[in-house]
């Protein structure tokens, strides 16, 4: 439709409000849909930009699992150490028949692996050890 110089196009108001009506209308019935569309786009959009973190902190993870296990095989290893010490300690301590055998030093280096035992356990307990 092609107008003139001398001709106008009126739009009444009635017609604003209709159009008005029908836009409302048609965005009631397909606001829902586009809105639901619009979410999952941005749902996507979030996952594939949150992969490469997640990725990185189940690495991450991980390594902290084989650290732990490392560490709880490492206490381990030493509470053996520990109670052979303290065994072999206590072994002298009941076979000295004379004083002099058993000396401040065998004392001190009890209580110090009974002391450190004590602790190494305490560790692995905190752990989730034996």
């Amino acid at each position: 439709m092609k107008l003139d110089k001398d001709q106008t196009l009126t739009i009444s108001w009635s017609t604003i409000a209709s159009v008005c009506a029908s836009v409302a209308a048609v965005w009631g019935l397909a606001g829902p849909f586009a809105e639901h569309a619009l979410a999952g786009e941005i749902e996507k959009q979030l996952q594939k930009q949150l992969a490469p973190l997640q990725q990185q902190y189940q690495k991450e993870a991980a390594q902290q699992d084989m650290l732990i296990a490392l560490q709880k095989t490492q206490l381990q290893t030493n509470i053996r150490n520990l109670k052979n010490v303290i065994a072999a300690l206590m072994f002298k301590k009941d076979s000295c028949h004379e004083p002099s055998c058993w000396t401040i030093q065998d004392v001190q280096n009890l209580v110090s692996a009974q002391s450190d035992l004590a602790d190494a356990q305490m560790v692995l307990d905190a752990l989730g050890g034996n």
